[in-house]
């Protein structure tokens, strides 16, 4: 770029700094015209020897808009014949002149020789931040331990496993209460906090869009907008309803019922989709319709189902189909593939018992299986490769993951209640199931009670009768209220002082959480297992404390009694979790929905007791069969324990939380917020005199604070402070950004010792687009550099803890004159100080670029195998992890060392030298005894 003048170029003013940026606004042969808009003044210089400098960023600076806009630098360009540059800021192109007036422009070593230094403990506190800053975006928990959640292996497994991956096309299936919405969205924050997204799309039924709301800000800090059939009915015609946020939740049947909203919704780029209860999804919907768009289009697609079978395995499939259709091409290989995991699985076991190999220690990845030519015949590709390939290539693939309660502790204890009521007669109108209920809640005036019914007629009934008898709080839950009712009603009865009885609607049978109340009332059942599952599933969660009552009133002698018998004698459903149930009831559904059909049987006929015991042995055949194949199979790959476990401990670890609550205080008391013990680990924030607009306050202007997880799990109104938390990063980016601890100037206490030294720190950036998360293998490092007036390298004879404890601030004025030896010495230093982190930068990038071409190398060999199947989502991701691992080599080769920060380290004066030299020349600057001491 050329120093000459030009009419618009932005140049500065050494001689007069505080007049801030300046503008060429006219020029001759002799002299130029700067014209400075923030003190209003214009100035002429002659052109030779003005003290003006030319003012140009360089890729990876921040630089501010006349609106106040931070944007930092990716390219510049000079225009021609103008000379004047443009900077390329992502998507925002910024003219030079458009630069905001009071732009920071002078470097670290400007500021010392100008006398603008500040304290050597700023300076200090500044490395440590820098430290600190390096390690938290290089955390392998990164994203993860932000959450207001409690740290659960087989969630953190699942949500590492789905997040490292280039292309993210996955099913979580865990089973109900498991905790599938939870490692969604440890998945969707550590995307968002690492940059490798930034829209998103949650597609949910109509009566859990509030739920996702809450749950993403109370426990996440994500804040989503909501498109909900009743926003979209004042939404004006002709509006993009998915314009004004880049995170939404919609509910999918405003998308479906309005199409206008469903061609926004499609047509607009989003980096990711997640859809929760999916397996409502039914090929011919046109919910399923407006999802197979999506998958036609974005990027990463997240499905989320507790029991993806509820609509038979065909309808299951065709969602698979949805997230990688080579992989899954057509129903029959799905099948006879399903076949083969026996004998997969047989191969394996054989293996981990000669080897004597425990899983729950050792990762699949480091497992290599052999096979022999009979194996070989049974597999297409024989050879050698690790368990967890096999199990990709071969078995039941990569796409879904399904943990269930046989593999993962915590879950309470079901007790099993059948009450068996008779019917008063016909003429007395009377639901036998009314008094008895009334007679429960008498019997437990302090429990809380859920009723679940199929229908809102059902709930609406009840209520009123249960009304006419006694007095009691009662919260209703159906399909007719609106979601924000529905929202109330669900807190009400979660209240402790609220209702003690809440009736619901099969809408309350999904995606609400209820581990608060300990007893289930099934006022009917459904005639689908996975849906009776689901209506338990609200209660018998992980986390749960205690034993959960199941009650299971029927009427004798009606279908009801039926079908509670099938469930209880044939499947042992209500004690347990039955995975093979779903088989158990596309098998016999004929004939339970013909008995269930009769308004008044006899349940006890030989012919009935013939179809339960029928059901048992298909439950226990099925049952066998799953357990010892598919969901084996599953369990291998859906949580390692020795993984899960170091994520733990990384998520825990006591020196990065204990770095974490240091670096939040000092920059709380930084920006003039004060810190009060609120008691039981919680702080009170006084923000009434913050010092920076711009500081990132959370959300409550009387903020309380902590650091525990155990109290943020306890008090929901306390802000649950980590390394993720938007108020810590945005005020230490904040911090870093500013000039805060880049300069100081200090002497030794000890007068006796002459050592000059020139403590340099350095940032080594790799500025590469945020997707590509270039700062997991290498973040923004400080490189610390000590350097002697004779250019030698003495960092290691002066830590940074030495200097602190042995040297004292002292204030001096400017070394502006160019003939002063001390200038050229600090350049000097300078300069070789720039060498010597050179050479360390050079080794630091070839140390970081060998760790992520072992990584994908890695990735590379399991996409290779995995491209001789023909899977075209496979193919592609190869070509995306070819083309990042080219992208993240360029850009890190392209590293470059940035100066953050100095300190000068001077030889004290003696106390009587420096004394009487005061009293004989006044208020002597510390400058002038350095010029003497130079000379």
């Amino acid at each position: 770029m050329t120093n000459s003048f030009a009419v618009g170029q932005r140049w500065a003013s050494d001689a007069e700094p505080d007049l801030g940026l300046g503008i060429v606004s006219a020029l001759d042969a002799r002299t130029v015209d700067l014209s400075f808009p923030t003190s209003q003044t214009t100035r002429r210089y002659s052109r030779s020897g003005a003290p003006l400098r030319r003012i140009l960023f360089k890729p990876g600076d921040t630089i501010q808009d006349q609106s106040g806009n931070s944007l930092r630098v990716s390219e510049i360009t000079e225009t021609i014949p103008s000379g004047c540059v443009v900077y390329r800021c992502g998507t925002v192109t910024l003219h030079e002149n458009a630069i905001a007036d009071t732009v920071n422009t002078a470097t670290p070593m400007q500021r010392l020789l100008y006398g603008k230094s500040g304290t050597s403990e700023a300076f200090a506190s500044r490395l440590r931040m820098l430290h600190y800053h390096a390690t938290i975006l290089q955390s392998p928990v990164r994203g993860f331990v932000g959450g207001r959640v409690e740290l659960l292996p087989h969630q953190l497994f699942i949500a590492d496993t789905v997040s490292s991956r280039h292309t993210i096309r996955a099913m979580l299936a865990d089973e109900t209460g498991l905790g599938k919405t939870i490692e969604a969205c440890l998945i969707l924050h550590r995307l968002v906090v690492s940059g490798k997204i930034s829209r998103v799309l949650i597609l949910v039924p109509s009566h859990l869009v509030y739920q996702w709301f809450v749950e993403l800000l109370r426990r996440f800090n994500l804040s989503f907008a909501i498109v909900s059939k009743e926003q979209s009915e004042t939404l004006g015609t002709g509006e993009h309803p998915f314009s004004h946020a880049p995170f939404f939740i919609a509910d999918i049947e405003v998308l479906t019922q309005n199409t206008e909203y469903g061609n926004s919704a499609v047509t607009t780029d989003w980096d990711m989709v997640i859809v929760d209860e999916a397996h409502h999804l039914e090929k011919e919907g046109t919910g399923f319709s407006l999802v197979k768009r999506f998958s036609e289009q974005v990027k990463h697609l997240l499905f989320l189902t507790a029991t993806p079978e509820q609509y038979g395995r065909h309808n299951h499939f065709t969602l698979l189909q949805l997230l990688d259709r080579e992989r899954y091409p057509r129903f029959e290989d799905y099948e006879r593939e399903s076949e083969t995991h026996h004998s997969i699985l047989t191969s394996i076991e054989k293996t981990l018992l000669a080897q004597g190999i425990d899983l729950t220690v050792t990762s699949p990845e480091t497992v290599h299986i052999g096979f022999s030519d009979a194996d070989g015949e049974a597999l297409p590709y024989p050879g050698k490769m690790n368990l967890g390939m096999l199990i990709d290539v071969y078995g039941i693939g990569r796409t879904m993951f399904r943990n269930t309660r046989r593999n993962i502790a915590g879950f309470p204890k079901r007790e099993v209640h059948i009450i068996p009521l008779e019917m008063d007669g016909p003429a007395s109108g009377c639901d036998p199931l009314v008094p008895w209920l009334i007679t429960l809640m008498n019997g437990m005036p302090e429990a809380k009670v859920l009723v679940i019914c199929s229908t809102k007629g059902k709930v609406e009934q009840l209520h009123k009768e249960i009304g006419r008898t006694m007095r009691m709080n009662i919260s209703l839950y159906h399909e007719a209220m609106t979601i924000l009712q529905r929202d109330r009603n669900a807190a009400w009865f979660a209240d402790e002082h609220g209702a003690r009885l809440l009736i619901s609607s099969e809408i309350g049978s999904e995606g609400r959480n209820f581990q608060f109340c300990q007893s289930l009332v099934l006022y009917d059942l459904p005639l689908n297992p996975e849906l009776l599952e689901q209506r338990i599933g609200r209660l018998d969660r992980i986390g749960q404390k205690a034993i959960i009552h199941i009650y299971v009133p029927y009427v004798k002698n009606t279908s009801h009694e039926i079908l509670c018998r099938w469930y209880h004698e044939g499947l042992n459903a209500f004690a347990c979790n039955v995975p093979a149930a779903g088989r158990v009831f596309e098998e016999v559904r004929t004939d339970l929905f013909r008995y269930c059909e009769q308004e008044s049987v006899k349940a006890c006929t030989v012919e009935v007791q013939a179809f339960i015991t029928n059901t048992r042995a298909l439950c226990v055949a099925f049952s066998q069969q799953i357990t010892d194949s598919r969901d084996k199979l599953f369990a291998m790959i859906s949580h390692q324990s020795g993984r899960s476990q170091n994520l733990i401990r990384k998520g825990q670890d006591a020196v990065l939380a204990r770095a974490t609550e240091v670096v939040m205080g000092q920059l709380l008391r930084m920006y003039g917020i004060a810190i009060e013990d609120a008691g039981q680990k919680k702080y009170a924030l006084v923000t009434e005199h913050v010092t920076d607009p711009e500081f990132p306050l959370p959300r409550n202007p009387s903020p309380i604070i902590t650091f525990s997880r155990e109290i943020a799990l306890a008090r929901e109104e306390v802000e649950f402070i980590t390394m993720d938390h938007p108020m810590l990063m945005g005020a230490l980016e904040l911090y870093l950004s500013s000039e805060n601890g880049t300069c100081a100037f200090c002497v030794w206490k000890d007068g006796r010792k002459q050592e000059r030294v020139l403590e340099i720190v350095f940032v080594l950036e790799c500025i590469a687009p945020a997707e590509l998360n270039s700062g997991r293998f290498l973040p923004p490092a400080p490189i610390r550099v000590v350097v002697a007036p004779d250019g030698r390298d003495v960092t290691s004879n002066f830590p940074a803890e030495r200097i602190d404890a042995a040297c004292l601030d002292r204030t001096q004025e400017r070394f502006t004159n160019q003939e002063n030896p001390i200038v050229p010495l600090l350049q000097s230093m300078m300069k070789q100080g720039e060498a010597i982190a050179g050479k360390t930068a050079k080794q630091v990038v070839r140390k970081a670029m060998d760790s992520m071409r072992h990584l994908f190398t890695e990735e590379m060999e399991r996409l290779l195998i995995l491209e001789k199947r023909g899977g075209l989502t496979m193919v592609q991701e190869k070509e995306l992890c070819d083309k990042e691992l080219a992208e993240l080599e360029k850009y890190m080769q392209a590293s470059r060392i940035r100066l953050d920060s100095l300190r000068a380290v001077w030889p004290n004066p003696s106390a009587s030298t420096y004394n009487n030299r005061k009293n004989d020349k006044g208020c002597a600057s510390m400058a002038s005894e350095f010029d003497d001491e130079t000379k």
